[in-house]
């Protein structure tokens, strides 16, 4: 009996072992998915800022002549 209870510990053991490094490369997977992901989503946010930038910028420049163009008129 005392050698098959150790089969079933070295069984059990091997199974856990198998487990926890499926689970370690699981979690490394997530990980890695969640930095490109992450990677992603900054290079969006840098992009549409550039792009709101450029707008502002140009609607500055609009506004400008506008107001420029209303003060040569109105002298």
């Amino acid at each position: 009996m005392q050698s098959e209870f150790a089969e079933v510990r070295s069984e059990m053991k091997f199974e856990f072992a198998a487990v926890r490094s499926e689970m370690h490369a699981d979690s490394a997977a997530i990980r890695l998915e969640i930095a490109n992901s992450t990677n992603q989503t900054l290079a969006q946010i840098v992009k549409l800022q550039r792009n709101l930038f450029f707008q502002i910028a140009m609607f500055n420049i609009s506004t400008a002549g506008i107001v420029l163009t209303a003060v040569y008129y109105l002298r």
